[in-house]
């Protein structure tokens, strides 16, 4: 190894420092680790064969001795040099918000580079640095540095840095070597402990703190009560409010099953506030928020009370006393958010958003579903109307497919029908046709579905023999027997009834 310990003045000697006639036991030096005293090999030869060290007496074990004497050419270099770059130091605070959750902050003090006045070994992995300020720290040289937490060791009363130094060969560097060498080490050292550690916990929980006021999360007994709180102070900062759609919706069911709804509505609005209070007694109610409103048509002006749903949804029971108030009442529900929330982001759903927010009630709203109620029992009228139309062309049509052939060149098909489901009128109408009436037709009437054939040809004669017009017949035997006009012209005529 090229470092050892003086015995008489116990400093670093570096064996490339010694005199030729210091050679062998003359060199008057020791071992850091074991005490041995040590012997110069080729000191001050410049025409060397084998490279000048410091050799143990024969037999002894020198692994520990190689480790100890590597960290002592270091620290002798960091003097010899003067100057050595401290990392920086990095202090973790953390508290527990309102909601449950952790705010972590970091304050930092920098690195700096400072001159070493001495040092001195307290033991074989430690060594006490003092520098040139006054300043000391304990100095812990370890072969690795991996399992060490930053923040550990920080009640230690001495300022403690881990630097690691695990290489055998730093023992054999001579000094612009191990110079370039421990630069590097130095710049991957970590601090357990600090002189400024109180100072930068407190940074730290301060920032923590910080950070959980602008998530909302810090500052009062509980966060329901801190989000009440910052929402009235945002309405009072913004004096508006954008409002939701107020929408009265009335519903009903067609005659085929098919649901049929119709709505009318108030638009949303930005509006103006005038004066906000918070948490006072309403009826029997106790809403978070209570604001006047300005009006803004078709809004008018008037108290608007405000719910914040921070966690538990409204209930039955509680909707109940809010109607019973009958006042305009808006809900902000924030459950949607979740997690961590900045203030611009809640002052921006407050004020701003329609969305999370909706009206718990609103007087206007029985209104519109009168409103709604008209509309949709006339669009449900036209539409039962156009259900009726269909099935009566629907039941037509199959009754049409049923008739023979021999009547159908008679009774026109439905589709020459009008919309009301009459036949068009004809450039002839039908007269009564006088003489005997046959009946060789009437498996054909009946296989139409007409299974009253005998009572409707007998009521054809009677209004023939009463001379009622052809046209009167038809209508007023449709409507007593049920049969369409189309198949009673197709029978009477088959019949001889008529012409």
């Amino acid at each position: 190894m090229a470092w050892a310990r003086d015995r008489t003045t116990g400093a670093p000697r570096y064996i490339g420092e010694l005199k030729s006639s210091q050679t062998g036991a003359a060199c008057n030096c020791e071992c850091y680790s074991c005490g041995l005293p040590l012997q110069a090999v080729n000191a001050g030869n410049p025409n060397y064969k084998r490279r000048p060290s410091f050799r143990h007496p024969a037999g002894a074990a020198k692994d520990e001795c190689l480790i100890l004497s590597a960290r002592v050419a270091a620290l002798e270099m960091l003097q010899r040099e003067g100057n050595l770059h401290l990392p920086m130091r990095r202090v973790k605070g953390s508290i527990q918000g309102l909601s449950g959750q952790y705010h972590d902050a970091w304050a930092f003090a920098p690195a700096e580079t400072v001159r070493v006045a001495r040092f001195e070994f307290r033991d074989k992995t430690a060594a006490i640095i003092t520098l040139d300020d006054g300043r000391t720290f304990r100095l812990v040289l370890e072969g690795s540095i991996a399992t060490h937490q930053q923040d550990s060791g920080a009640s230690l009363l001495t300022p403690t840095i881990v630097m690691a130094i695990n290489d055998p060969a730093l023992a054999q560097m001579p000094p612009d070597e191990l110079r370039k060498r421990i630069t590097i080490i130095s710049e991957h050292a970590l601090w357990c402990s600090h002189w400024n550690d109180r100072e930068l916990a407190n940074e730290a929980e301060e920032k923590a703190v910080d950070e959980a006021r602008q998530a909302l999360d810090w500052g009062a007994a509980d966060r329901e009560t801190l989000l009440h709180l910052i929402a009235k102070q945002i309405l009072e900062e913004e004096k508006r409010i954008r409002l939701p759609d107020l929408t009265g919706t009335a519903r009903t069911t067609l005659q085929d099953g098919e649901p049929l709804t119709a709505s009318k509505s108030y638009p949303g609005a930005m509006v103006k506030l005038e004066r906000v209070l918070l948490e006072k007694n309403v009826g029997h109610t106790r809403p978070d928020v209570i604001a006047e409103m300005r009006e803004s048509s078709p809004w008018e002006a008037g108290p608007i009370l405000i719910e914040v749903t921070v966690t538990n949804a409204i209930t039955e029971e509680r909707m109940q006393r809010i109607r019973q108030n009958n006042l305009p009442t808006l809900e902000i529900d924030i459950r949607q958010l979740g997690g961590k929330v900045s203030r611009s982001e809640y002052a921006r759903l407050v004020v701003d958003e329609v969305a999370g927010k909706r009206w718990l009630y609103h007087p206007t709203e029985a209104l519109l579903r009168q409103q709604a109620a008209v509309t949709l029992s006339q669009q449900a009228a036209e539409r039962n109307r156009e259900i009726d139309q269909r099935r009566e062309q629907e039941t037509e049509l199959a009754k049409f497919r049923k008739i023979p052939e021999s009547l159908q060149r008679i009774i026109p098909p439905p589709s020459e029908r009008t919309t009301t489901g009459s036949y068009p009128r004809k450039q002839r109408t039908h007269h009564w046709k006088h003489g005997p009436i046959s009946t060789a037709n009437s498996a054909q009437w009946r296989s139409c579905g007409c299974t009253q054939w005998e009572d409707v040809l007998r009521y054809a004669q009677e209004r023939r023999a009463d001379h009622q017009t052809v046209a009167i017949a038809l209508r007023m035997c449709s409507e007593r027997y049920g049969y369409s006009i189309s198949l009673l012209v197709g029978i009477w005529m088959s019949a001889g009834l008529i012409q």
